[in-house]
């Protein structure tokens, strides 16, 4: 599988999500897949921010990541960078050919993903890492107005998403209650339960003495900002010592906010008793969480909290704020609850946990057992599932097998040595996505060819192979006809590239209607040059798609599928037809069947070597010629054409 991720929050920033895209990546990578990561650019200052080296991390061969123009916006890290929208991703993904395209961000890299999912064809999945209504306070608007109205304009980009998903039921339900349509569900940010684990007591007493801890310490990791209210704990912990006077608490992280806590901390006569860390690597946190007793967060904003998973992985219990996504994780079976911004709910909270040890022995062992479902192999596996169920047409999904239909894709090639090879290629890794559902079939019809395309074809596996001694494409479109077993048969040239997401496209279309008879869409021509290429998109915006309007029926001949059961009632294709005129002739007279769509999204790549060799306007002279006489006199105009082998 080819997957495209886009996020505007990547390394060398820290946080939960930078975390989930690495770790995620490198697994599918590990498996096989090829990712290509789409992340803002980074300058050596953030690398240095986090203490770590000015250069690329490397996550295996299988991933590729392209650091994209970015802007530096306001943050608590003084790291974060939007990607810069340009709308032309999708040309730098054309080369990748994804099958499916995963955004982790709703701005910039976002709006980019969209678009590439658009103009490519191919499906987008999206996940929302983000309490958005929670950062009001960065914001000049009042906290009511902000939230309501980001959390619906988030609600409206996640809805052009094909599935969702959320590291909580919390982000989800908030986006339901704003109109979220599409299906969703919960799907962790990954932990590295093979790091994040729990020690020994020996080994415990050790980190204590490395990092100065007590035998009563109460930890917090992530930024030092705002909306994770560390101040709350930093009361709390004054509350605390006045009966444990040996307790203390240790940051590890850094934000905006560090000043103003070791402020608060010496107002408080309790400046020894806080230890900021700094940002430390994966290795020395998960030595904190080993050393330390027991987890705090009082954040209000957390959709997840991938700190807290990490801690509870290392066997530690958790006092955290009722709010939002925490207590679906702190049960009270791995730790208590406070009212957001109580001081003295945590201090009561957290004075349960340090003065009971045998308790929080109990919790911690929960907590670490809870937390196996969260490892990189179950997400992994879990992101594997939604990819492969975002490429199976939605009504493999929704109907029962018996009952699905079966797909024939039938390439008509007189002397096509030169590009079969390179149309089959393509078409074989759209139809292997499916082939694990034994609906699909390839059949290639050698039309009197007298160069090695019979040859060619035979080396694909899977691909039969069927001579048609009649030279003419209608004499070999009509032959697929009579060999393809398939109720739904899609028509394309020997010339063609099929596009990710093709084939969905078209079952879908036949699942949603059942008087639908043909379904076509427009070319896009790969080898013209970038002017052309922009007359003939405008040509199918202004003129292909109202004269459709207005007939109610339009095929191209390299780029329709059509209903076998149509095509029989209407006594096939007109072998009489050479060349042109021949699409809109089997379009008009399905037409009398039933429903002909064309979908100007249902775009097939395809060679520009007619238009190159008979000229761009005197070739689409031509084509139009004989679709008005077909409309008109129903007959083409042209009853020649000459061969461009």
């Amino acid at each position: 599988m080819r997957i495209a991720l886009f996020t505007d929050s990547f390394y060398p920033e820290l946080g939960g999500i930078q975390d989930s895209v690495l770790l995620t990546s490198r697994a599918l990578g590990e498996r096989g897949h090829q990712v290509m990561i789409f992340a803002p650019s980074a300058p050596a200052r953030d690398f240095q921010l986090a203490g770590l080296p000015t250069q690329e991390i490397d996550l295996g061969d299988n991933v590729t990541i392209c650091r994209l123009c970015s802007v530096r916006v306001p943050s608590s890290t003084g790291q974060s960078r939007l990607l810069v929208p340009t709308g032309r991703r999708w040309r730098q993904l054309r080369d990748f050919k994804p099958d499916i395209i995963h955004t982790h961000t709703f701005l910039g890299a976002g709006w980019e993903a969209l678009r590439a999912s658009r103009r490519l064809n191919v499906p987008i999945v999206g996940t929302n890492h983000w309490a958005i209504g929670e950062f009001g306070s960065y914001t000049p608007f009042s906290a009511d107005f902000f939230s309501h109205t980001s959390v619906k304009w988030v609600t409206r980009y996640y809805n052009h998403c094909l599935r969702v998903s959320g590291p909580s039921q919390s982000v989800l339900d908030e986006m339901l209650s704003f109109g979220l349509s599409v299906p969703s569900q919960v799907v962790s940010n990954p932990i590295d339960t093979h790091l994040f684990k729990p020690v020994d007591g020996a080994t415990k007493a050790s980190y204590k003495q490395q990092f100065g801890f007590t035998d009563q310490t109460i930890c917090y990791a992530g930024r030092l900002a705002n909306e994770k209210n560390i101040d709350v704990l930093i009361r709390a912990l004054a509350i605390v010592v006045e009966e444990l006077p040996n307790a203390m608490l240790v940051l590890a992280g850094h934000g905006s906010a560090r000043e103003s806590l070791y402020k608060l901390a010496q107002s408080l006569g309790i400046a020894e008793r806080v230890k900021f860390l700094g940002t430390l690597n994966k290795a020395e946190l998960a030595k904190v969480y080993q050393g330390a007793d027991t987890f705090a967060i009082a954040s209000t904003s957390e959709t997840q909290s991938m700190v807290l998973l990490q801690a509870m992985s290392c066997g530690l219990p958790a006092v955290g704020a009722h709010w939002r996504a925490l207590p679906e994780y702190i049960d009270g079976q791995s730790g208590f609850t406070a009212p957001p911004g109580d001081a003295k709910a945590f201090a009561h909270q957290l004075l349960k946990l340090l003065s009971q040890p045998e308790l929080r022995a109990q919790m911690g062992e929960y907590a670490t057992h809870k937390t196996q479902q969260f490892s990189i192999d179950r997400v992994t596996c879990t992101w594997e599932q939604i990819y492969t169920d975002a490429l199976t047409p939605r009504y493999i999904n929704s109907y029962d097998r018996s009952t699905v239909m079966k797909l024939s894709l039938i390439i008509p090639a007189y002397n096509e040595e030169r590009y079969l090879a390179q149309c089959l290629t393509y078409a074989c890794a759209e139809m292997a996505k499916y082939a694990h559902l034994g609906l699909f079939e390839i059949i290639v019809i050698d039309n009197a060819s007298t160069d090695r395309t019979a040859e060619v074809a035979s080396t694909f596996a899977g691909v039969r192979v069927v001579y048609e001694p009649n030279k003419g494409l209608t004499c070999a479109r009509q032959r697929g006809l009579e060999e393809a077993q398939g109720e739904i048969l899609a028509f394309i040239d020997a010339d063609t590239r099929m596009p990710s997401g093709w084939v969905p496209r078209v079952l879908d279309a036949y699942a949603a209607d059942n008087n639908l008879t043909c379904i076509s869409g427009p070319y896009r021509y790969y080898d013209l040059p970038i002017v052309q290429r922009w007359l003939v998109k405008a040509y199918w915006s202004m003129l292909a798609r109202p004269t459709y309007w207005f007939t109610r029926y339009m095929a191209v001949g390299g780029n329709f599928a059509a209903s076998k059961a149509a095509l029989l009632a209407i006594g096939g294709f007109d072998t009489s037809i050479a060349f042109y005129g021949e699409d809109t002739d089997i379009a008009r007279r399905l037409h009398k069947k039933g429903r002909v769509l064309f979908d100007m999204k249902l775009v097939m790549e395809t060679s520009a070597r007619r238009l190159r060799e008979e000229g761009f306007l005197a070739t689409a002279a031509h084509y139009v010629a004989n679709f008005v006489s077909e409309v008109i006199r129903k007959k083409p105009s042209t009853t020649e054409y000459r061969d461009i082998r």
